[in-house]
């Protein structure tokens, strides 16, 4: 596990961490015992190694970094699942974190105030099925991308984290949302629904590992 270091402006109290997931390897014993009994049994249930591992190896890093961050024992931590998929500690609702994998890493961001979000994709121009472009971008964002396709997944992964930190904003369609560069390679929000701008959103591109795209995304309380 290694600190992602954050762009200047990142608000302070935030952290981001990378996780290395060995996909083949059987799931590490300690892992496994930071896993509460629900936790352990949706471990199982995957029907792919790969995936088991992706989601304990996830679970357990979140629920080691929470615990430091509330010096609480791992194994009273209790992590719930909103009305959205988005996940939050019961007996602390109010503490912000998000996690994200894919391929072989997964990151994990905690915050103290306002919502986060975190994404990582694979950069595989392959998986971008044919009308993603239209059902993802706007107009100006598509005009970008054709121009330098494999920006599609700095605005995808700028997005996702954007509607993952704001929870019940998930079912908000991606285009609803216009992305730009903005100065020093960060991002900016050049439009969006009032009720979202009012809550002062903030979007960064994070360093990924090669052939990775990752951002990080903050809003403030609804």
């Amino acid at each position: 596990m290694r600190s992602i270091d954050l762009p200047a402006d990142v608000n302070t109290d935030i952290e981001v961490r990378q996780i290395t997931l060995d996909l083949v390897a059987p799931i590490p014993a300690d892992i496994w015992h930071d896993l509460d009994e629900t936790e352990r049994a949706r471990a199982a249930a995957y029907l792919f190694h790969a995936d088991r591992v992706r989601f304990a190896v996830t679970r357990g890093a979140l629920k080691r970094l929470l615990a430091r961050h509330l010096d609480q024992p791992v194994l009273e931590l209790r992590i719930g699942v909103g009305r959205h998929g988005k996940p939050y500690l019961l007996d602390a609702p109010q503490l912000p974190f998000n996690v994200s994998h894919a391929g072989n890493f997964c990151l994990v961001a905690i915050g103290r105030t306002g919502h986060l979000g975190v994404d990582i994709e694979l950069v595989q121009m392959q998986s971008v099925e044919p009308g993603m472009l239209e059902q993802v971008l706007t107009q100006s964002e598509r005009s970008m991308v054709e121009a330098e396709p494999t920006r599609f997944f700095s605005f995808w992964t700028a997005k996702e984290a954007l509607l993952k930190a704001l929870g019940p904003g998930m079912s908000m369609p991606p285009t609803s949302l216009d992305i730009a560069p903005g100065l020093g390679g960060s991002i900016r929000l050049a439009s969006a629904p009032q009720g979202v701008s009012a809550r002062q959103p903030r979007v960064w591109p994070l360093v990924a590992p090669s052939g990775y795209a990752a951002a990080l995304a903050w809003v403030g309380a609804a």
